[in-house]
């Protein structure tokens, strides 16, 4: 009796094998998920749509591919997509239709294809695809909410200055953005506004590193993980409140570089109520090559119109044989930069030479050296600003630097850094320099 079961059972599991395929199959099929991130963003602005599929049985998957339609008022943005299922991905901007065909998937390995999506639609979104299928069976669909919410009014932007620089020179990074409140507002109104930066490789934040914050709350600087974190205050007074956050990047690698970061805006209460998206792009010029590259920095990104500022000047030898000689420059301060400003007092002189023009509109270096293969040498003044300066933001640029690399004549490049002025009227935001 017992062995007849067996039989009959053993011939009713072929059975259903037989019967129902796709059951054996799906035991075996790929792994299919899709991510919107970040899941909740402002009206107008992209979120990253992502799908990872896994092969989670140890068999190749071949075949691969499905196809999805937006939810209505969500389209396709505008920027850079990826697909590391081989195969074909369709998804064209603006559209809200999305398609693969033909991908393969290596055993027990996993990929990934994203693209950019936006709404100004304002809804909690919800997005279910269509199956995903294969050799190795039907996957089903996946699924994620994207939440969009009202536009906030925050007009966020940032902005570099200058925006390209040399190796090893600094860059003012501007951060502006509103908080909007109502003329008479309760709790419910009352916002909190914060964001992070994270520094792409090849670029840094100087030591040390000077920023500057209109809007209350804290401004932290970790020059190790190349973070800025900006914690607003509550905001609770009625109408419109700027706010103007800048900090300085330093420049290492050669490369064009686009920094992108959110803008969150809480309420009193924590609730997330809209988070916009800003980007500002820096370049970083080739140093020159068998020459020497001058850069310069004042020590502040802004100072009162009357005050003293300390202005570096740095030179680097990149001639991997020959030293530096003759090495000169002058800075014109009065034409080059802001009318009345008065080279005050030298600091210090590790480059040798000599330097003129002290209590004059005009510094003047010459006759400095440097020893070959990266040798670099600073030259530091205080430069004392007009009283009657009006308010603004001013470029101070020299002239071209030469010398002899070896025997050789050399014209290199000017240097050029800004600083902000604020003049009589202006109200000076908190500052600090920030060390590590």
């Amino acid at each position: 009796m017992t062995l007849v079961l067996q039989r009959i059972l053993r011939n009713f599991s072929a059975f259903l094998f037989l019967l129902l395929p796709g059951v054996a199959f799906a035991q075996g099929a790929p792994s299919f998920t899709a991510l919107f991130s970040p899941d909740s963003i402002s009206a107008g602005n992209n979120s990253s749509l992502t799908f990872t599929i896994t092969e989670i049985a140890g068999n190749p998957a071949e075949t691969l591919a499905f196809s999805a339609t937006l939810p209505t008022g969500v389209t396709i943005a505008s920027g850079s997509q990826s697909n590391s299922c081989d195969g074909v991905f369709t998804a064209t901007s603006g559209s809200a239709s999305l398609s693969l065909s033909a991908g393969r998937l290596g055993a027990s390995q996993s990929c990934v294809i994203t693209l950019p999506v936006t709404s100004t639609t304002v809804a909690a979104h919800t997005f279910t695809s269509g199956d995903l299928t294969s050799d190795q069976g039907n996957s089903g669909s996946a699924t994620d909410i994207l939440t969009v919410t009202a536009a906030s009014g925050s007009n966020y932007n940032k902005s570099f200055s200058p925006a390209a620089v040399d190796p090893g020179s600094v860059s003012t990074l501007t951060y502006t953005f509103d908080i909007v409140l109502p003329g008479s507002p309760g709790i419910s109104d009352w916002r909190v506004p914060s964001f992070t930066e994270t520094l792409p490789a090849g670029l840094q934040f100087p030591d040390p590193t000077t920023t500057t914050n209109s809007c209350t709350g804290t401004l932290t600087v970790d020059r190790d993980a190349g973070e800025l974190d900006f914690t607003g205050g509550t905001i609770t007074t009625g109408g419109t409140t700027t706010c103007t956050i800048t900090v300085q990047v330093q420049g290492v690698t050669q490369d064009s570089y686009d920094v992108e970061n959110d803008l969150i805006i809480r309420d009193a209460f924590s609730t997330l109520i809209s988070q916009d998206t800003a980007s500002a792009d820096l370049t970083v010029n080739p140093g020159p090559v068998d020459g020497i590259d001058l850069i310069k920095a004042f020590d502040v990104v802004q100072a009162n119109a009357g005050s003293t500022v300390t202005l570096d000047f740095t030179l680097t030898n990149t001639s991997r044989d020959d030293s530096a000689t003759s090495i000169a420059f002058s800075d014109l301060l009065d034409t080059s930069f802001l009318s009345g400003t008065v080279f005050a007092s030298l600091n210090s002189n590790s480059c040798g030479g000599t330097v003129v023009g002290t209590g004059t509109d005009t510094f003047d270096f010459s006759g400095g050296s440097l020893a070959a293969n990266g040798a670099s040498c600073t030259i530091s003044i205080e430069v004392d600003l007009p009283a009657g300066a009006a308010d603004g933001t001013h470029t101070n640029t020299t002239t071209a630097v030469t010398g002899l690399i070896g025997s050789t004549p050399y014209t290199g490049d000017t240097a050029s850094t800004t600083l902000r002025v604020l003049g009589l009227d202006a109200q000076p935001p908190f500052s600090a320099k920030l060390h590590r």
